[in-house]
């Protein structure tokens, strides 16, 4: 009987650590895709040319690289702006308070699902490539909370897709934890 306990006790170790390591591996291609959105959309912004070479000695051309980098600067906001406003709006923010509270008890709707997720690293990438002093330290934590909270469960609820594997970590308490393990990322 003891023997029974002690291997629940070390697959459910084992599982955690599992669990840990997905968390980390999924929340860094999160970070690492919304740098490289970033660095496309700057290098995009940059590098237009938008002028002929006859152009340029004089000023000729300056009002409209103005007019194209305004444009630009304002359509990515504009996208991500739209994103949250008609998609997702508890993807807007930071998300720290939004975590902090749920951890604390408070059900927010829609603080943990995939469509929030997609919205806030798409709505990042468009805020920061857009030229807004913005940075993404505090949507990474609400990035790795909903990865935390979707491997810990084996599930997704926003799509119809349960793997059924974590069963025994589907309570609060195990939630909460890797809830706290993104906070301290």
């Amino acid at each position: 009987m003891m023997s029974n306990r002690y291997e629940e006790l070390y697959r459910n170790s084992i599982n955690r650590w599992i669990i840990c390591f997905w968390i980390g591996v999924i929340t860094g291609c999160i970070a690492a895709s919304i740098d490289i959105m970033i660095h496309y959309a700057s290098e995009v912004k940059f590098l237009l040319k938008l002028c002929e070479n006859s152009m340029e000695h004089g000023g000729g051309c300056v009002w409209m690289v103005e007019l194209a980098w305004i444009a630009f600067n304002c359509g990515l906001v504009a996208i991500s702006a739209g994103l949250v406003v008609y998609i997702s709006p508890v993807a807007a923010g930071s998300g720290i308070p939004q975590v902090k509270s749920f951890l604390n008890g408070v059900q927010i709707p829609g603080v943990v699902r995939l469509k929030t997720l997609v919205v806030k690293s798409f709505g990042v990438a468009c805020t920061v490539g857009g030229g807004l002093a913005a940075g993404k330290e505090g949507p990474m934590i609400h990035s790795g909370a909903v990865v935390a909270a979707g491997i810990s469960q084996g599930r997704c609820i926003s799509l119809p897709i349960d793997f059924g594997i974590f069963k025994d970590f589907r309570n609060d308490s195990f939630m909460s934890g890797y809830f706290w393990l993104c906070l301290m990322n």
